[in-house]
């Protein structure tokens, strides 16, 4: 394929993103050393589709890009390897034989400064260690007969995949008298592939843990079932107490929930805090703020709260079922001491 192809395609298809690549290799000599620097030539669509921000300078302006000047924009780790401390724009950078004058510098990854997700940090820190220049230019004085090495299609969504594909052979088996000298390479496919298998994996783990979880839940539910119970029995005094200056059975069946509900949501809080600070200091998984995780939460902090209301309630019912004669003399004894 070659640049006029790539007019071509980006006149006649319907796409998202198309951006083409020539690639070259130039010779930067510092001192008495030879320095082999990647040299690519494309437009400005690159940057955006990889995210890529101008820290210093600018990108290629249309007259730079349509005519193909001998301008150069240096990536982030280019430019702090041979100008430390410079600034490089508007300067002349001889590479070999080809002559460019300095117009931005690409800032640093932002997409991988994060602790959490690295976005293929290999590829990324290769780009940041080359030097970019138009892609007409490229074409014309760095291939032969305005070879491209690779033209890059995105589509809106899956759906117009399909059809853009179509279209984009269609028209290049016209332009190429039906020769299919070219090959489609789904890179778009393949990584979907990637992330249906990683999703499968991760529910997964999902169901495995989701049943650890509850096996967990169902521990503990039983042990604070069992304290409580224990708490109530070493407490009748003061159930005894509390109904004789007028609380009701039901004033102290509520008192336990409530006791028992806050108990609850008080270790489930902290436990939701300390994983969330766990994961923040550790990196494992990308960044998510606390109320994000807080939200996530909500779901089993209210299965949580049913829980340990039917406990509450069963350690209350259980204890006044099987000591409603305690209860009663205890009350008794409470008004016998509030009337002495």
């Amino acid at each position: 394929m070659n640049y006029d192809d790539y007019l071509a395609l980006k006149a006649s298809l319907h796409y998202k993103s198309i951006y083409g690549m020539v690639e070259s290799t130039g010779i930067l000599r510092v001192g008495n050393k030879d320095h082999y620097i990647r040299v690519r030539a494309t437009d400005n669509s690159f940057f955006e589709n990889k995210q890529y921000e101008v820290s210093q300078g600018s990108l290629f302006n249309r007259m730079e890009e349509a005519a193909g000047h001998p301008v150069a924009i240096l990536g982030y780790q280019f430019a702090q390897e041979h100008f430390p401390g410079k600034d490089p724009i508007g300067e002349t950078l001889v590479l070999g034989r080809h002559r460019y004058r300095v117009i931005g510098i690409l800032g640093s990854d932002k997409l991988n400064q994060s602790k959490g997700m690295n976005f293929n940090t290999w590829e990324r820190r290769e780009d940041l260690r080359a030097v970019y220049v138009p892609l007409r230019y490229g074409a014309y004085y760095l291939g032969v007969n305005k070879t491209m090495q690779m033209i890059y299609l995105q589509a809106e969504d899956g759906e117009d995949f399909a059809r853009m594909k179509s279209d984009a052979r269609q028209l290049l088996l016209s332009r190429h008298n039906m020769y299919p000298n070219f090959n489609f390479s789904e890179v778009g496919a393949w990584m979907l592939t990637i992330m249906d298998e990683i999703d499968k994996q991760m529910k997964k783990w999902n169901i495995t843990l989701s049943a650890i979880a509850s096996i967990s839940l169902l521990v503990g539910g039983v042990g604070l079932f069992s304290t409580l119970l224990i708490s109530i029995q070493e407490r009748m005094t003061e159930i005894g107490i509390r109904k004789s200056i007028g609380a009701t059975d039901k004033d102290i069946f509520f008192y336990f929930i409530m006791e028992a509900l806050i108990l609850a949501l008080m270790g489930a809080l902290l436990g939701i805090l300390i994983a969330w600070g766990a994961g923040e200091h550790h990196g494992q998984s990308p960044e998510f703020p606390a109320l994000s995780t807080l939200g996530r939460s909500c779901p089993g902090l209210g299965v949580l709260s049913s829980d340990r209301v039917c406990i509450g309630a069963l350690s209350g019912s259980e204890s006044f079922a099987h000591r409603p004669h305690q209860s009663n003399l205890l009350s008794r004894l409470g008004l016998l001491q509030q009337a002495t």
